[in-house]
C-alpha cells in the first residue's frame, strides 16, 4: 500500500557474539562404518548433506584442519525447524545409541 512505508529508517546492530562460518564437507569424514553405525541404531542410514553454519567449535576445528562431523537427530515426524517441532522422549535413546555406535566406528577407523 503506497504511503504506509517509512521513507527513512535507522537501524543499529549490536554484535554480541561472532563465529566464523563453516561449510561441512560430506566426504571429509563419512566412512561407511559411520553411516552403518547410524543405520544399525535406527534402522536406516542417515542422509548426508553439505551444510553451512556458524558453530564456534566447528570453525575452530576446521581452522586447524581437524576433520569433523556435526550431526542432528530427528525422524520425519519430528517436524524439525517447523513451528510444531518436537523431539519425543523415545528418540533420545535412539540418538544416544546412534552417536555411541558412530564414535566407536570412528575410533576404529582412526586406529587403523
Amino acid at each position: 500500500m503506497p504511503g504506509l512505508a517509512a521513507t527513512r529508517c535507522l537501524i543499529a546492530l549490536l554484535i554480541l557474539a561472532l563465529a566464523m562460518p563453516v561449510l561441512a564437507q560430506t566426504k571429509t569424514l563419512t566412512p561407511e562404518e559411520f553411516t552403518d553405525a547410524f543405520a544399525r541404531a535406527v534402522g536406516q542410514a542417515p542422509v548426508l548433506l553439505p551444510w553451512g553454519a556458524s558453530v564456534p567449535v566447528m570453525a575452530a576445528l576446521d581452522a586447524r584442519g581437524i576433520p569433523n562431523v556435526l550431526t542432528g537427530f530427528g525422524l520425519p515426524d519430528a517436524a524439525m525447524h517447523a513451528p510444531n517441532e518436537r523431539f519425543p522422549l523415545a528418540y533420545l535413546g535412539l540418538g544416544m545409541e546412534a552417536v555411541r555406535r558412530s564414535l566407536v566406528a570412528l575410533g576404529a577407523v582412526a586406529r587403523v
